[in-house]
Parts: structure tokens; sequence; C-alpha cells
């Protein structure tokens, strides 16, 4: 049954509530039709068993009985129809409870009927044990149904009627007072205190039985609440990490554009450039005499304009295998990953004039390969790299590192930079973290890196001083190391 997702938590609450509530409606119903079953089924051997003869009374019991069990099935198959569509609760429950109410009355007055009645029973009969069984085995069912309004109805109808039939019985003159056991549902002897402890027994497990389903609906509300805010959580969760990624697609973006867009202009230009000494190699050609000069001129525009645009094309090609290999959109979501290539592919897609003015060094060790989502690696480096060449403000160094160390890999990226507070390193990582530094001015670029490192099972730390510049380390496991599928 699909459970509709509200936004308002408290609805969200009463939403997953209702499921649980019908899915109590269904166990209670799936309890009926076995505990009818093997009712129907006792009471078939029961007749034949004491070889009953078909006579008025025992064919009506026998009618009444079975007839009682087949409406319990009918009323269970529709109550179960309900509560698995996930309609009509209320009415799913209070059906299976009025069948049971109904089974508590009909049922003894059947049984006392085929026994020849009050001419030929006293009224003791109703006092004997067979009746609670059945009162028990009735609350039982209906406190599957996480209401504990069901299990308390019944087990005050059930309460009232065998005080009723307790007074019947001593108010019935054929009663006999015994304190010996009373086996079988005949004879005229009654016993007083078994029966009043009979009684205080069923008060007391249909009490217990309802403080039980209260004590369970308040657990599943509880579970209900948890789960709600979890959901939530995630919600809100999702919605950060979009944000997150959107801001650092329009960053790429930006930077793409603005890298595409130089050689774009070199390739207009040069087009320009070599229409025109198209135009002249074709002018020099319909007049040979004094166009010597101009065709050398138009020649020379001719391959000094080849060289330029294929330098502008080359470049362009280059960003975009970059940009191919950041996404990985040919590649399994989780594969064997070289943190440097990565490390390569990232710096080859920031904007030149965000690195401008800085130096960039490489101190790539020998590391293994690593179990990860490469699209998200290539997030992570891109967000600490770009506030590395950020933080640097035009002046000063970038260095990357990488070693292996045991059974991780360890990438270092260290920058020149103004370097960070104390206060401020320590939330860092926080999804709400804000400040006026262009340092950290990332929006949520940090904290997201940061699952996404935890999620492969690492660890980032940082290590900064005011005037003395950041350094990021990040430990990923090796591919030996069971790394986590993530989809950020």
């Amino acid at each position: 049954m699909p459970t509709p997702q509200p936004t308002d938590p408290r609805a969200v609450v009463e939403v997953l509530l209702r499921d649980r509530e019908f899915r109590g409606i269904v166990w209670s119903n799936r309890a009926r039709l076995a505990y009818i079953s093997v009712g129907a089924l006792l009471t078939l051997v029961g007749w034949a068993s004491n070889g009953y003869e078909l006579t008025a009374p025992t064919v009506t019991d026998l009618i009444v009985s079975e007839g009682l069990m087949a409406a319990g099935v009918f009323v269970c198959m529709v109550s179960l129809r309900w509560a698995q569509r996930g309609t009509h609760l209320t009415r799913a429950g209070m059906l299976g409870l009025s069948y049971d109410l109904t089974l508590l009355l009909i049922l003894p007055i059947s049984w006392y009927q085929t026994s020849g009645g009050f001419d030929a029973v006293p009224l003791s009969f109703f006092s004997k044990s067979e009746l609670i069984f059945i009162a028990l085995g009735v609350i039982g069912v209906n406190s599957l149904a996480l209401r504990p309004l069901y299990p308390l109805v019944v087990t005050s109808a059930a309460t009232l009627q065998q005080l009723a039939f307790f007074a019947l019985a001593l108010s019935d003159p054929r009663t006999e007072l015994t304190q010996e056991p009373l086996p079988g549902l005949m004879g005229p002897a009654i016993n007083v205190i078994v029966t009043t402890f009979r009684i205080l027994s069923l008060m007391i497990v249909g009490g217990f039985m309802v403080a039980l389903g209260r004590s369970a609906r308040n657990t599943v509300r509880l579970a209900v609440e948890l789960e709600s805010e979890n959901w939530s959580m995630r919600e809100r969760q999702a919605e950060l990490i979009a944000e997150g990624k959107m801001t650092a697609l329009a960053s790429l973006v930006a930077g793409i554009a603005h890298e595409i867009n130089n050689p774009l202009g070199v390739l207009k230009s040069q087009v320009s450039t070599l229409d025109s000494a198209a135009g002249n190699v074709e002018r020099a050609q319909r007049h040979p005499d004094g166009g010597g000069a101009r065709l050398e001129r138009s020649l020379d525009l001719l391959q000094a304009g080849t060289k330029t645009a294929n330098a502008a094309i080359n470049r362009m090609q280059g960003l975009v295998r970059s940009l191919k290999s950041f996404a990985q959109l040919d590649q399994a979501r989780v594969q064997r990953f070289d943190v440097r290539e990565g490390l390569e592919t990232v710096l080859a897609l920031i904007p030149e004039g965000t690195k401008q003015g800085v130096k960039t060094s490489r101190a790539f060790g020998e590391v293994p390969s690593i179990r990860a989502n490469a699209q998200a690696l290539n997030q992570v480096f891109m967000t600490i790299v770009r506030n590395a060449f950020e933080a640097s403000a035009g002046r000063g160094e970038v260095e990357i590192r990488t070693a292996a160390r045991d059974g991780m890999v360890e990438v270092s990226i260290r920058d020149t930079g103004p370097g960070l507070q104390a206060d401020v390193v320590k939330s860092l990582f926080e999804i709400r973290f804000s400040t006026q530094q262009e340092r950290v001015g990332v929006g949520l670029g940090l904290p997201i890196a940061s699952r996404i490192i935890q999620q492969h099972g690492g660890t980032v730390a940082v290590e900064s001083q005011p005037g003395q510049g950041t350094t990021f380390r990040i430990l990923l496991p090796t591919a030996g190391h069971r790394a986590a599928d993530t989809a950020v």
C-alpha cells in the first residue's frame, strides 16, 4: 500500500501511523481467520466424536455454529480487503469487533438451546470455563489491531456477560453450590470461588491486553515520529546536496564557458583573417602582374592563421576531454579510480583566471587505485582545489601531493593563503556554515565534500593557522578495502 508523503511533519506522522494501523487490522483479521478455522474444526470433531443424532436441536446447533464461522470468514475477507487497499480503517476494525461481540452473545445461547434449553439445563451452564476461553481468544485477536479500544470493548462486554450469567445462575433454584471441580458443561453445580476467580482472571488478562495494546500503539507512534523525522532529515539533506551540486555545477559551467569563449574568439578572428587572405589570393590569381608580394603575404597569413586555429581547437578538445573525464559519463558508478588522474583533470578544468598568478606544484607519489564513485570524488577535488586557488588570491602557491600510507591513499592540498581561525576550522564542514571570508564562502561545497569522503570510508582533516595557509588531508581506502557505493 503506497503511503503519500505530505510536507507537514505532523501530517507525515499521522499518515505513517495510519499505515501501521492498517497493518494491525490485517494482522488482527488473519488471527481471527485462524481462530475461526480452529473453532469450526473443533465443533465438527466434537459433534462427530460424541455421536450426536441428527435431531432438530443438534442440527440447529450445527447450523448456527458453522453459520457463525462462515459469517466470520466473510467478515474477515471484507475487512482484510479494506485494510490491504488502505481504505475504511475504522470501518474495517469495527466490522471485526462487531462480529466478535455477536459471537460472544449468540454462541453460548445456541449451545444452551441445543442442550435442551431452560427446561432441561440449569442456568449454571453459562458459568463454565469454555466460555471464558472463547472470550480470552477474542480479546487476544482484537489486541493485534493497534487500537486499545477494541480489546477494551471486548473485555468489558465479556466481563459484563459473565457477571450477568453468574447472577442468573445464582438466581436459578436448581443451581447447587459446591467446592468441587466442575467437569463438563452440564450439571447444576457451581463453584462460587472458581467462577469468581475466572471472571477476575478475565478482567485482569483483558486489562493487561488493553495496556499492552496501548503500549504497543505508543511505541509505534514513537517509531513513526522518529521515522518521520528521519524522512524529513533525508529530504532536507537531499535538498542541500542538490543545492550544493547546483552551486558547484554553476561555478564549473561558468569556468568552462570562459575557457571555451577565448579559443572561440580566436577562431572567429582567424576565420575573418583567413577569409581576407583567401580573397587576396584570388585577386592575385586574376592579376598576376604585381601580385607576387601580396600573394606571399596572404600565404603567410593563411599559414599563421591555420596554426592559431589549430591551437584554439586543441585547447577546446582538451577542455572537452577533461570535462568528460571529470563527469565520468561513460563509466560505471563505482570503479577503480586513480586519484592522480582525477586531480590532473580538475586542474585542467579550473579556469585560467582563477589560477593566474598562483604557482601550481605537484608531488604525485606512487599510489594504488581505489574503488570509488569517480564523479563524486572529482567533485570533492574540484571544491577543495578551487578553494585553494581562490584563497591564494592571485599570488603564492598551491601544492598537491599524493602518497600511499597503511592501506590508504593520502591526498594533501596546501595553499599559502591567509589561513583560518581555529573556530572557523571547527565549523568548516557544517552544512549551515557561512562566513564573509572568500576562502570558505563556497556555500555547501565543503560539507558535501566531507559527506562524500565519509561515504567512501575515508576521512578529511584541515590544518590551518592565520597567516600560514591551509592544508586539507584526505585519506581514502585502497581498492583492496571495501568502499561504499555512494549515489552523491
